[in-house]
């Protein structure tokens, strides 16, 4: 009876919390955002000066990873409080949909992935780290990608949305906010021993990734798809150090340079195909507990479906051909995963006649097989390759460019 007691009392806290906050200034929810970031970033900052004090050496990230444990276990404790803690159940749109919705992201990791292997293996001496540290490596990057998204996009992007209007504009002006304070964020790095240029393109590159990861979250419903994509960006991001040994996580930083930012333009492209019209309107409408389409006779759902099933079909099929062509260089594993993922969404909405993402199907899986063999083998290629020469000639070229 007293445990029965406890929980609604505490219910009601969380719920005064929330619906005091909804009374405050729009521009003082804001802040009590930037104040709650502030309470992150305060955790690693003083978890980091604890685990320092600790006189055992301990194996690769395994102090990183015990820092980002207690952050994921305050950012839980606060999402519960906030009165969140029902959108860790929701799974929205499904992962197989949900992951096509951050297909732009998978691609991009799977590229990702494979540079940074190649990369690696130019370097003379390479070798993997022991199967314990990459397994520790895994799980702060997990943590890491868990902690940041439930801060970010459990609580603060969730803050500004019931306290902006229910409208386009306060949908863009909720992410905005968000994902241009989760860039911000990045300046603590600087502490950590970051140059001020690396730090500077990281935030750029971090509000960019933000307003796409928000994006991601709003379109699924599922926050799970933006905890696994963050943590896979920042895995294949830190690769060099996790899985090769090669420095912490401040020579991981310090790699970041200016030529980071070509990829600013394109990283903008998602960013507004994601929040597109009626895509907007549809999330806006889930926000205000409305159906998508109200007054839709079955026969036109059933044909808008279809219609929708054929448009996913053709951009999977043109998709799964890009990463075939591109696996030919071991580069094209995410983006035929994308493929792979958009097929199967479509085949989910357009079960009759559906050839088309039938094709993509199958174009997608000889694309991953294809991205695979050529990894291994340009890998071996790179490993038996005279790796110092094709490193500094990458380090000249790269200094040259500015």
């Amino acid at each position: 009876m007293e445990e029965k007691n406890m929980e609604e009392k505490n219910m009601e806290v969380k719920t005064t919390i929330h619906d005091r906050i909804m009374t405050l200034p729009k521009w003082l929810t804001v802040v009590i955002v930037i104040l709650i970031v502030a309470v992150f970033l305060g955790i690693l900052q003083l978890g980091g000066l604890a685990v320092s004090q600790i006189p055992v050496e301990l194996p690769g990230f395994t102090k990183d990873a015990m820092v980002e444990l207690v952050a994921a276990l305050v950012a839980l404790g606060l999402l519960l409080l906030f009165g969140y803690g029902k959108i860790i159940k929701q799974t929205g749109e499904g992962f197989v949909k949900g992951f096509y919705i951050g297909a732009f992201l998978v691609g991009q990791i799977g590229m990702a992935m494979v540079a940074m292997l190649f990369t690696s293996l130019m370097l003379e001496d390479v070798a993997v780290e022991p199967f314990w540290n990459v397994l520790i490596y895994t799980f702060d990057m997990f943590l890491v990608g868990f902690a940041e998204e439930v801060f970010l996009r459990g609580i603060a992007l969730n803050l500004l949305l019931d306290r902006f209007s229910k409208t386009r504009g306060g949908v863009w002006g909720a992410v905005l906010i968000s994902s241009l304070i989760f860039g911000l964020a990045h300046f603590v790095n600087l502490l950590a021993g970051a140059g001020l240029e690396s730090v500077c393109v990281q935030v750029i590159q971090a509000a960019v990734i933000g307003v796409i990861l928000a994006a991601i979250y709003l379109r699924s419903n599922n926050i799970w798809i933006t905890i696994i994509l963050h943590a896979l960006v920042d895995w294949a991001s830190l690769m060099a150090m996790g899985i090769f040994g090669q420095g912490d996580l401040v020579d991981g930083l310090g790699q970041i340079s200016r030529m980071n930012l070509i990829s600013v333009p394109i990283l903008l492209i998602p960013c507004f195909v994601l929040m597109r019209k009626n895509k907007l309107d549809e999330v806006v409408a889930r926000l205000k507990g409305e159906p998508a389409y109200a007054g839709e006779y079955p026969q036109m759902a059933w044909m808008r479906q279809n219609q929708e099933g054929g448009m996913v079909a053709g951009i999977s099929l043109a998709v799964s051909i890009i990463g075939l062509c591109f696996g030919i260089f071991g580069m094209g594993i995410g983006i035929s995963v994308a493929g792979l993922l958009g097929s199967i969404t479509s085949l989910k909405m357009k079960k009759q006649g559906n050839g088309v993402a039938i094709a993509a199907l199958v174009i997608s899986i000889v694309g991953i097989c294809l991205a695979i063999l050529m990894t291994f083998a340009l890998g071996w290629f790179y490993y038996n390759s005279s790796s110092g020469e094709l490193q500094e000639l990458m380090k000249q070229m790269e200094q040259s460019a500015f």
